[in-house]
């Protein structure tokens, strides 16, 4: 197992997890202004189409997605099948 990938993929792993809970807060906060509009503002608020939380959702999913192929990969370089058991050499 090479070392200096590994390291590499686990740098890219943790990197992508700050990323993830940083947009993982920004969707709850995105998602609280938007109930607080909602319950306080009702009709006589302008609700955009473009709002934050599609943004940060997407973010959110992007970030799970990377993470799913770093731990892919990971396996890939310890030599372990799709479901992360060690594959065994005859």
């Amino acid at each position: 197992m090479d070392t200096f990938k590994t390291n590499k993929v686990w740098q890219a792993q943790n990197l992508c997890l700050k990323t993830l809970e940083l947009n993982l807060k920004s969707l709850e906060n995105a998602t609280k202004d938007l109930q607080d509009k909602v319950k306080n503002d009702k009709l006589d608020a302008f609700y955009s189409q473009n709002s934050d939380c599609l943004i940060y959702a997407t973010k959110v999913w992007q970030s799970c997605l990377r993470l799913a192929e770093l731990k892919k990969l990971q396996w890939e370089l310890e030599g372990r099948d799709s479901t992360g058991r060690l594959i065994k050499e005859d």
